[in-house]
C-alpha cells in the first residue's frame, strides 16, 4: 500500500504562488484567508460560492445524523445533522484527471 500524501499546508500554498506569480506573500496569505472566511460565511448563510466555469464551485450538504452506542453504558445517542462543505469541479481537465498512484474510487 502506498503513503498518502501530505496536503499542502497554507505557508507552502502561499510560498508556490509567490514563486508562479511573484506576488507579495503577505498580500496572497491576507487573500487566502480572506477566501476561507468568504467561503464559510457563504455556505452557512445557504450559498455557494462558484470560482468559475473554469474551477469549481464550493457549496453545503447536509450530513444527516447516526445513531451510535456508547461502549460503556450501550445507550444509543444520535449525533446532530451537520453541515458539510463539498467543492464540485466544473472545469474538464479536473473532472477527468487520472487518478493518483495506489489510490481506487470509493466503493472499488
Amino acid at each position: 500500500m502506498s503513503k498518502k500524501k501530505e496536503p499542502i499546508q497554507l505557508s507552502e500554498l502561499v510560498n508556490k504562488i509567490h514563486d508562479l506569480m511573484g506576488v507579495d506573500k503577505a498580500a496572497i496569505s491576507h487573500t487566502l484567508r480572506g477566501l476561507k472566511e468568504i467561503v464559510k460565511q457563504e455556505i452557512t448563510a445557504g450559498g455557494e460560492v462558484d470560482l468559475g466555469r473554469d474551477f469549481g464551485r464550493f457549496r453545503a450538504i447536509v450530513a444527516k445524523g447516526r445513531v451510535h452506542v456508547v461502549p460503556t453504558t450501550d445507550k444509543e445517542v444520535r449525533s446532530k445533522d451537520r453541515l458539510k462543505i463539498r467543492f464540485l469541479p466544473s472545469a474538464a481537465e479536473l473532472k477527468d484527471m487520472p487518478m493518483p498512484k495506489g489510490r481506487k474510487p470509493k466503493g472499488a
